[in-house]
């Protein structure tokens, strides 16, 4: 008896400690669930905020863009007037201003040209003092210290 009762008693210990040690982990998951379950609500509140704050400033850059859009297109259409204006009327638009186009109109012409058509023949000086045209000096120095380089 001695021996069927000791395997009673280690039979009834491990059903015990099985008991015990199934309530001890059904607690731990349980509280383990209900850990999770806040992590995820509080990370869908998150998530829920993030996600307003990035709509809204989406609309703020929409209206932004929209606000550009229009601006845009005001001065397209006063661009696309001015130049109506212009190819209608081409004499109202100077190129260089009303005062300096007017001084342009009035100035004489003809002192160029009376310069130019007194002295046909003369080439414009080069920087050299007295020579004019693109060599200065005689040909022939210049043929003679070309021989001499050659010969040395």
């Amino acid at each position: 008896m001695d021996l069927l009762t000791l395997f009673i008693g280690v039979f009834i210990g491990l059903v015990v400690g099985l008991a015990i040690a199934w309530f001890w982990i059904n607690s731990l998951n349980k509280s383990r669930k209900s850990a999770q379950q806040s992590m995820e609500a509080e990370l869908k509140a998150l998530l829920a905020q993030q996600a307003t704050s990035h709509l809204l400033a989406s609309r703020e850059t929409i209206q932004s863009i929209e606000s550009n859009l229009a601006s845009l297109r005001n001065s397209v259409a006063d661009y696309e007037k001015s130049l109506a204006e212009s190819t209608s009327d081409t004499s109202q638009s100077t190129y260089f201003g009303e005062h300096a186009s007017m001084f342009l109109r009035n100035t004489d012409k003809k002192s160029d040209k009376s310069k130019s058509a007194e002295h046909p023949d003369n080439q414009p000086k080069d920087f050299a003092n007295s020579g004019s045209g693109v060599f200065v000096g005689s040909a022939n120095s210049e043929t003679i210290n070309i021989e001499e380089k050659i010969t040395k």
